[in-house]
């Protein structure tokens, strides 16, 4: 009597919620991801007497959390009285036999199911096996294997995505999904276990990863629609993997099959069974040149090719598996690994780059070392390494490596430059900015004395000799020569001259000798520039003896200052010498020489040639212009960039190319037209031209 009453109220309760709520499917907003309150669950209820299921209710693993880390919700998705819809959402591991069971009524008939992202693992022994109104199943990310049987005889089943990161489709997981026409295996999953896809009658589109390396016995048997297969680079077909496919007619091998290892070479012969049973029939068939694809005869169509590798054989367990080894176990059945394929490896020496490895055994299985063959003693791959020796000998430079005095290769990376009083003692650089420290008597002295000794000190980095000092002394003290002309006589002495110090190196040596401090950046800099305008060192020299700086410092020494004399053409129009040096570096592409500077100077200060003769029949004429070969393309950038002082800007380049090679313009009359533009005008302006 009892049970009666439980009866009614159950059926008053649903009645209430289909006709008061509304879709049932409101239930599911009500369950978090983590928990179902209690008061939301309808457990248990018996709506009928041939089967029970739930609304909503937990269907995680006990031992996780209780059960309550995954949750399940019944809905009715189009509103016509039948719970066709089942949602799955939590963390963990769901287990599918704590939730609804297939029912023959017609109020449970599921046609789709909704796993949701979070869910990360199926539990063995769960399925979803005679849901035969079930049509379509979502699978989440994160889920890595489909346990075995889980959609075993779904027979209205036609859609199934199968989610990234998917490494292991257990055996007989779609057997007889009669309905199901195409599936796309995704990247990662390894194998086609025993009867994965058995009886898949309505399957015409198999699309196989790259990564698969085993297709094994039955994985597609009786797949009647199926036409032609796609077989990946690296993978195995198993005995009767095809076996009962009566349309499968093509078989795609890779590209490179020809004296591919895991395939039958060019003149194998391949085999194909006519049954189960294990008849065999070996057709001569040979593989040309560059042929892709075997065409199955019709008196063995859809029978499967009887080729997979000996050393394969035993990693298939009775079961229908490929072992799938991790730490020794096997993640699919837990079996230990028995080694039964290991490889001896004799020891290797090292060598002064590679490792090399001492007497080892390999199992190919489960990828461990062991020290005997017995697999008894196990070690790590560090175990085993020889660590090489390194290369030895030899000695690096700034210039060169070190030769390893054992294989003879280079080796080790250049050393910085050793410089000794601003020299490389390997390769001879100099130091752009290395000043020689020179001794400071002229510390002990006074007046006269002391700048002459300073001069010495500084200049040339010595002491002065006797009669030098005794020279230098006298002309300074009966004022023959003033102090500008007395240090112009050390700095264009030979004995400084032959020095050969760089630009850098004669400018710091003024700044220290007529300033009496170190260079700045800004005032150096601007030296230079002056160097690189084409001046003289001489222009330099004047510009440090005529200045304020050593004004002073000779007043601290009792000296006259003096003025210097300049006759270079050269350093008589700074404006004008920088265009010709400019000339130098855009027109020939290099720096001036300091006679031909000299020479076009006079010609432009005596005004022999304007600075437009300068450049067209200077150095447009020229021998060593004419010898660079220039394409009319290159001519006019260099052009823009000598006259215009800028880059040319593309529809200027293209017009000027065009009149050059049509003959409208010839390269005089190019230049021509520069020169006279007003866009050179300002250019010139901008000189003091």
């Amino acid at each position: 009597m009892w049970k009666k009453y439980i009866h009614m109220f159950a059926f008053v309760m649903i009645t209430a919620l289909m006709f008061g709520l509304g879709n049932l499917s409101v239930l599911a907003e009500t369950v978090s991801e983590n928990q179902i309150l209690e008061e939301q669950q309808v457990q248990g209820t018996e709506l009928y007497e041939e089967a029970e299921f739930s609304l909503s209710g937990y269907c995680g693993r006990e031992s996780e959390n209780d059960g309550k880390n995954v949750a399940y919700t019944i809905s009715d998705s189009n509103n016509d009285g039948i719970y066709d819809l089942i949602e799955i959402k939590g963390n963990g591991v769901v287990c599918i036999n704590k939730c609804p069971s297939h029912s023959d009524d017609n109020k449970l008939k599921v046609t789709k199911i909704v796993i949701e992202e979070g869910v990360t693992h199926i539990d063995d022994g769960s399925r979803f096996a005679y849901f035969d109104s079930l049509k379509e199943v979502v699978l989440p990310k994160g889920i890595t294997r489909i346990p075995q049987w889980l959609f075993m005889d779904c027979s209205s089943l036609n859609r199934v995505v199968l989610p990234e990161g998917l490494k292991w489709i257990l055996p007989g997981a779609f057997v007889n999904c009669s309905s199901l026409s195409e599936i796309t295996i995704p990247e990662g999953v390894k194998d086609i276990q025993e009867n994965t896809f058995s009886g898949c009658t309505s399957l015409t589109k198999v699309e196989l990863p790259d990564s698969l390396e085993l297709i094994i016995y039955s994985s597609f048997r009786g797949c009647s629609s199926l036409k032609e297969i796609v077989v990946p680079y690296n993978a195995y077909i198993a005995d009767t993997a095809f076996f009962g496919c009566d349309s499968l007619i093509k078989i795609f091998l890779p590209h490179n099959c020809i004296g591919y290892s895991k395939l039958p070479n060019a003149t194998s012969k391949i085999g194909y069974m006519f049954n189960a049973d294990g008849d065999i029939t070996i057709t001569d068939i040979e593989l040309g040149e560059g042929q892709t694809l075997i065409e199955i005869p019709d008196e063995i169509k859809g029978k499967s090719i009887v080729y997979v590798p000996e050393e394969l054989r035993y990693m298939v367990s009775e079961s229908g598996h490929t072992h799938r080894y991790d730490n020794g176990i096997c993640q699919i059945c837990d079996m230990i690994c028995p080694h039964n394929n290991v490889t001896e490896h004799k020891q290797v020496e090292a060598s002064c780059v590679e490792n090399g490895t001492c007497d080892y055994w390999y199992c190919n299985d489960c990828k461990k070392y062991f020290r005997d063959k017995t697999c008894v003693t196990e070690v790590s791959y560090e175990d085993i390494v020889i660590q090489a020796t390194g290369h030895i000998g030899g000695k690096s430079t700034c210039s060169s490596k070190a030769v390893c005095s054992i294989c003879g290769i280079e080796y080790g990376d250049f050393v910085e430059h050793n410089y000794i009083n601003g020299i490389c003692s390997y390769c001879g650089r100099r130091l752009p900015d290395y000043i020689p420290i020179g001794p400071d008597t002229w510390k002990d002295k006074e007046g006269i004395d002391a700048f002459v000794y300073r001069l010495y000190n500084i200049a040339l980095i010595r002491d002065g000799e006797k009669e030098g000092l005794e020279d230098w002394i006298d002309r300074l003290d009966t004022k023959k020569e003033s102090a500008a002309e007395v240090a112009w006589g050390f700095f264009f002495s030979d004995e400084f001259l032959n020095k050969n110090y760089t630009d850098e190196q004669y400018i710091e040596l003024l700044y220290l000798t007529m300033f009496g401090r170190e260079s700045d950046r800004a005032g150096k800099r601007y030296w230079l520039e002056c160097l690189e305008n084409g001046v003289s060192r001489e222009y330099i020299y004047r510009g440090f003896a005529e200045s304020p700086e050593f004004t002073g410092l000779c007043g601290d020494f009792g000296v006259e200052r003096g003025f210097v004399d300049l006759n270079q053409y050269r350093d008589q129009n700074i404006e004008a010498t920088g265009f010709i040096a400019r000339l130098y570096t855009q027109m020939l592409g290099r720096s001036f020489d300091d006679d031909g500077i000299e020479y076009w100077c006079q010609e432009y200060l005596g005004e022999d040639s304007s600075i437009e003769e300068i450049a067209a029949d200077g150095f447009l004429h020229s021998t060593e212009f004419k010898n660079q070969n220039l394409s009319n393309r290159e001519f006019v950038i260099r052009m823009y960039r000598t006259f215009l002082n800028r880059e040319p800007d593309e529809e200027g380049l293209a017009d000027w190319v065009n009149r050059l090679e049509t003959g409208r313009e010839t390269r005089d009359s190019l230049v021509y037209g520069f020169t006279r533009s007003k866009e050179f005008g300002n250019f010139k302006e901008a000189y003091g031209l």
